[in-house]
């Protein structure tokens, strides 16, 4: 992880206008660690393997290879009602598209292993502030201040670093945040002070899929790790405005403060 930035403030104006302004940035990379669940190499070759009669249910080739008996792919097709056997266009893709096991302790251990591996793991975040003051006059002051976040990272939460080694990164999180406000200070008499703020608040979420060779066709193998990750979308913001009126009325020994606040939120969101 890194992480860095800066601060720059000062007059631009002596005594009347001033500025401030910050910039925070984040940099993290990581490897995510994924078991997925692969064809055993006769599978893959459009043989089948089953446990032998009498043997235990959870004999495995890795344990008892000798509960287990494999079916050629001729076998296969002799006991297909259509003796057809394997498709070849599904064993193409299986071939294409999984790897070998490296963890024979996975899967069924009769026609599926398990495959480890590290996925990379990104974020990239910028945090901007910044600030204008402008002294009026004696009575008084306004203020406008903005905030920005812009952020992108590998979306582990709602989809996979990876499916696969060699994919690209497959979705993403975004993030683009942002607040700004204006205030206005005004002291109409020493007894009276009245401060006024307008300002939005936005929330932007964005989660992208970046991988979907396969869309709008979505595949699924039964004992066996999806072929490729969901590649399902969504987004959302929600914008917040606020109007906010404080009075402050001194009268003698006693004081009064009294107000109003608006807020509107509205949410739009896309699946």
């Amino acid at each position: 992880r890194q992480q860095f930035g800066g601060t720059l403030g000062g007059p631009i104006v002596k005594d009347r206008l001033f500025f401030f302004f910050d910039y925070e940035g984040r940099r993290d990379a990581q490897g995510i660690s994924y078991n997925r669940t692969v064809p055993l190499p006769h599978f893959r070759n459009g043989s089948l393997a089953y446990v032998n009669a009498g043997c235990p249910s959870n004999s495995r080739l890795n344990t008892r290879p000798e509960c287990i008996t494999i079916l050629t792919p001729q076998q296969v097709a002799a006991i297909d009602p259509l003796h057809i056997g394997p498709n070849q266009a599904l064993v193409s893709l299986v071939n294409q598209r999984y790897p070998l096991p490296n963890d024979l302790t996975g899967g069924d251990g009769i026609n599926t292993g398990g495959f480890r591996f590290n996925a990379p793991s990104l974020r990239a975040d910028n945090t901007y502030t910044g600030r204008v003051d402008w002294n009026i006059s004696n009575a008084q002051r306004l203020f406008v201040r903005a905030n920005k976040i812009s952020a992108v990272q590998t979306d582990t939460v709602n989809s996979v670093a990876a499916q696969f080694p060699g994919d690209p990164e497959t979705a993403q999180i975004i993030t683009g945040d942002y607040a700004v406000a204006v205030g206005h200070n005004w002291t109409a008499t020493p007894n009276f002070v009245n401060s006024a703020t307008v300002g939005i608040t936005k929330s932007v979420l964005g989660f992208p899929n970046l991988f979907h060779p396969s869309s709008p066709q979505s595949y699924g193998f039964t004992g066996l790790s999806a072929p490729f990750a969901d590649f399902r979308t969504q987004a959302r913001d929600v914008p917040v405005w606020t109007y906010r009126d404080d009075v402050n009325w001194t009268r003698g020994s006693h004081g009064i403060s009294f107000g109003a606040s608006l807020k509107t939120v509205n949410q739009r969101t896309n699946l």
